[in-house]
C-alpha cells in the first residue's frame, strides 16, 4: 500500500484509537461517578423516605392517641361498660358519631375512624356499620390488652381499598375500657413520598413492605397490600425478622427484563422496609448519551482528519512520487536530465535532500558512464594495437624457426663434411704408415704423393671456403633472428599498459561500487554495472599478466637461444675455421714437402714418423670438430623447438588479445545502456 493511502488511514486509526480510549476512560469515570453520586442520592433519599414514614406513623399514632384520651370517648364507653341505656348516653353517642364523621372527612388519609368497647362492639364509628362485631381483627385485641398497635396492611370493607389500621387503648382509671381504631388509606403515603425520586432516574420509585412481607405503599395501585415479588426484598424481611436492627444498603436485580439497583432502610420500631429502585438503563442514560455525542464528534473528527489528511498526503506524497519516478529512471538506466523535477532543488526538507541526493547520484553516474565509455575505447584500441603486435611476432616467430631450420640443416652437412675429413684422416694415416714401411719405395711413388698433396691441399682450401661461407651466412642469419627477437619486449610493454589500464578500471569500478552502495536501493543496477566492470576489469589483468608471463618465456627462450647461437659462432670462428686454415697450410706444406722428397728420401723415415703423429693430432681435432659441430646442431635443433613454442605462445597472446576485445566490447554495450 502506498504512502498516500496510508498517511490517512494512519491518521484517522490514530484519531479513532484515542477518542474511542477518551471515551472508554471517559466513560468508565463518568459511570463510576454517576454511581457514586446514584448510590449516595439513593442511600439519602431512602432515609429522607424512612423519616418521613416514621414521622407520617408517629404523626397519625399521636392523633390516634389523642382520640383515645379523648374525654366523651372515655365518658361513653365508661357509661357503656356500666349498662346505662339512657337517652342522654344516646345524644352523646349521637354527637360523637357525628363528630368523628366530621374528623374522618377532614383528614383526607383516613378510610374510617371506630371506637369499641372490650367486647369488641363498634360503640362510634365514621361510617354506617355501627355496632359491627371486630372479634377477628388481631390489631384491636393487641389494642384491647393495653398496648397500642399498626395493622399488616388491610382492605377496607367499606371502600375496598388498601388501608392500615392505627389501634390505641381507651384507658380510664388505668383500666382499659376499650379502644379507638383509625384506618390509613396506604394511597395517601403516595402525598408525602411520590416526590421522593432519584435525580439521574425520573421513573425511580419508593416502596414500602411491612414486616410480614406484604406491600404498604407502592406507586402502583394493583401491588399494595400483596406480597412483595422481590426475591431480594422477601429475603430482607427474613433477615429483619432475626436481625431488626439490620443496616440498611444497595441491591440489584432485574424486573421486567430491566436491570434494577435499590437502596433499602429498615423503620425503627416498626420493621417496615423502605425501598427507592431505580432503572439502571434510565440512570446511565446521560452517560449513554453523552458516548453518542462524543461518537457523533469522533466520527465528525475522523472525516475532517480523512479530508485533512488526504490532502496532506497529497502534499507529502507528490514529492515522493515524483522523486520515485527519477530514481525509477536511475534504475532503468535513463540518466537524462528532466527539468520538471527541478523545483525540487528549492525544498528544504527531507524531500529537497532527498532530491538532491538523487541528483548528484545521478551526475556521479553520468561521471562513471562517460569514463567507462571512454576506458571501454581505450582498451579496445589497445586490443587491437597488441593484435596487430602478436601478427608481426607471430611472423617473426615463423622466420626464426625456418632460419633455425635452414641453420640445423647446414649444421648437419658441416658434421658429415667432418666426418668425411675425419675418414680421410685415418687413410692419410695409413697411408704414410705404408709410406714408413715403404720408405725404400719412396721415390717411386713420389710423384703419387705429390698429386695425392694437392688434392688434399684443394680440398681442405675448399672445406675452408665452404665452413667460412657457412659460418658467416648462419651468423648474419642469427644476427638478424636476434635482433628481431627483441620485439617480443614490446609485448611486455603493452602488457604492462594493460595492467596499468585495468588497475585505472578496477579503481573506477570501485568508485562505482561505493557511490551504488552510497545511493542505496537507487543504486542497486549502477551496483551490478560496476561489479560486471571491475570483473571485466580482473579479467584484463589476467589475461596481461598471462601475456607478460608468456614473453617472460619468450624472452628466456630468446636468451637461450641468443646464448647458444653465439657459443656456436664462437666456436666455429675460434676452433673450426682454425682448423680449417691450419689444415689448408699443412697441406700446402705437404705438398712442397712431397716436391722435395726426391732430395729428402734419407731422412724420410724421420719425417714420416712426425707426419704420422701430427696426423693422429690433427684425426683427433677433427673428430673433437665433428662432436662439436653435431652438438651445435643438436642446440640449433633445440632453437628450432623454441621457435615453435614461441610460435604457440603467440596464439595464446592473440586469444587472450581477442578475449580483451570481446570484453571491451561486453563493456561498450553495458555502457551504450545509458541514457545520457
Amino acid at each position: 500500500m502506498s504512502i498516500k493511502k496510508r498517511l490517512p488511514i494512519v491518521i484517522i486509526t490514530i484519531i479513532i484509537v484515542s477518542v474511542g480510549l477518551l471515551s472508554l476512560v471517559t466513560y468508565v469515570n463518568m459511570s463510576k461517578a454517576l454511581r457514586n453520586q446514584s448510590d449516595g442520592e439513593m442511600k439519602s433519599l431512602t432515609t429522607e423516605g424512612v423519616k418521613t414514614l416514621e414521622a407520617l406513623i408517629e404523626k397519625e399514632k399521636q392523633a390516634n392517641a389523642m382520640l383515645a384520651s379523648k374525654n366523651e370517648f372515655i365518658d361513653i364507653l365508661s357509661r357503656k361498660a356500666n349498662g346505662e341505656e339512657s337517652d342522654d348516653l344516646r345524644a352523646k353517642i349521637t354527637d360523637a358519631t357525628t363528630w368523628l364523621k366530621n374528623y374522618s372527612s377532614k383528614a383526607a388519609n383516613l378510610d374510617n375512624v371506630f371506637v369499641v368497647d372490650k367486647n369488641y362492639n363498634s360503640v362510634i364509628e365514621g361510617t354506617s356499620s355501627f355496632g359491627k362485631d371486630h372479634k377477628n381483627e388481631d390489631y384491636l385485641k393487641t389494642a384491647l390488652s393495653g398496648i397500642s398497635v399498626i395493622s399488616s396492611t388491610l382492605t377496607s370493607g367499606s371502600t375496598g381499598s388498601q388501608i392500615i389500621v392505627f389501634a390505641s387503648p381507651i384507658v380510664k382509671d388505668g383500666n382499659v375500657i376499650g379502644a379507638v381504631a383509625s384506618s390509613v388509606t396506604c394511597e395517601s403515603f403516595s402525598n408525602y413520598l411520590k416526590d421522593l425520586k432519584a435525580s439521574a432516574s425520573k421513573s425511580s420509585y419508593i416502596y414500602i413492605v411491612d414486616g410480614a412481607g406484604n406491600v404498604v405503599y407502592h406507586p402502583d395501585d394493583d401491588k399494595i397490600g400483596k406480597t412483595v415479588e422481590n426475591d431480594k426484598i422477601k429475603d430482607i424481611v427474613d433477615k429483619v425478622k432475626t436481625n431488626p436492627d439490620l443496616k440498611g444498603d444497595k441491591i440489584e436485580y432485574s424486573e421486567g427484563g430491566k436491570a434494577k439497583s435499590a437502596y433499602y432502610e429498615v423503620t425503627v420500631g416498626m420493621n417496615w422496609i423502605v425501598v427507592l429502585a431505580e432503572d439502571k438503563a434510565e440512570v446511565m442514560s446521560p452517560i449513554i448519551n453523552t458516548m453518542i455525542i462524543y461518537l457523533v464528534l469522533a466520527v465528525f473528527i475522523s472525516v475532517f482528519a480523512g479530508i485533512f489528511s488526504i490532502f496532506f498526503s497529497n502534499r507529502i506524497t507528490k514529492p515522493i512520487a515524483d522523486i520515485t519516478n527519477l530514481i525509477n529512471d536511475t534504475a532503468e538506466l535513463n540518466l537524462v536530465f528532466n527539468e520538471k523535477y527541478g523545483k525540487y532543488e528549492k525544498y528544504k526538507d527531507e524531500v529537497g535532500i532527498m532530491f538532491k541526493a538523487v541528483t548528484a547520484t545521478r551526475g556521479i553516474l553520468r561521471n562513471i558512464v562517460n569514463n567507462l565509455t571512454e576506458v571501454s575505447a581505450q582498451i579496445n584500441d589497445n586490443a587491437v594495437l597488441i593484435e596487430d603486435m602478436t601478427k608481426n611476432l607471430r611472423v617473426y616467430a615463423d622466420e626464426t624457426s625456418l632460419e633455425t631450420e635452414t641453420l640445423s640443416a647446414s649444421m648437419e652437412e658441416s658434421a658429415a663434411t667432418v666426418e668425411e675429413i675425419s675418414a680421410s684422416s685415418g687413410e692419410v694415416s695409413n697411408a704414410i704408415e705404408s709410406i714408413s714401411e715403404r720408405a725404400s719405395e719412396g721415390s717411386m711413388v713420389t710423384n703419387d704423393i705429390a698429386e695425392r698433396s694437392k688434392e688434399l691441399k684443394d680440398n681442405a682450401v675448399s672445406s675452408g671456403n665452404n665452413a667460412k661461407s657457412i659460418y658467416f651466412s648462419v651468423r648474419e642469419q642469427l644476427e638478424t633472428a636476434i635482433k628481431k627477437s627483441e620485439a617480443v619486449k614490446q609485448i611486455d610493454i603493452l602488457a604492462q599498459s594493460i595492467l596499468e589500464i585495468t588497475d585505472q578500471t578496477n579503481l573506477l569500478a570501485l568508485n562505482a561500487a561505493i557511490e551504488a552502495a552510497r545511493a542505496g536501493e537507487a543504486g542497486k543496477g549502477f551496483a551490478v554495472v560496476a561489479d560486471e566492470v571491475r570483473a571485466l576489469a580482473e579479467q584484463s589483468g589476467n589475461t596481461a599478466a598471462n601475456i607478460q608471463n608468456v614473453v617472460k618465456t619468450v624472452n628466456s627462450s630468446v636468451k637461450d637461444l641468443n646464448s647458444q647461437a653465439m657459443r656456436v659462432l664462437e666456436f666455429i670462428d675460434t676452433q673450426v675455421l682454425q682448423d680449417y686454415e691450419n689444415s689448408s697450410n699443412s697441406s700446402e706444406q705437404y705438398n712442397l714437402d712431397s716436391l722435395k722428397v726426391n732430395n729428402l728420401m734419407l731422412e724420410f723415415s724421420a719425417t714420416s714418423q712426425e707426419l704420422t703423429a701430427t696426423i693422429e693430432s690433427m684425426s683427433t681435432a677433427i673428430v673433437d670438430i665433428a662432436e662439436t659441430v653435431n652438438n651445435g646442431a643438436v642446440g640449433i635443433t633445440n632453437i628450432a623447438t623454441k621457435s615453435s613454442e614461441v610460435v604457440e605462445k603467440v596464439k595464446v597472446i592473440e586469444d587472450s588479445v581477442a578475449k580483451s576485445k570481446e570484453s571491451s566490447e561486453n563493456l561498450r554495450s553495458i555502457v551504450a545502456k545509458f541514457k545520457l
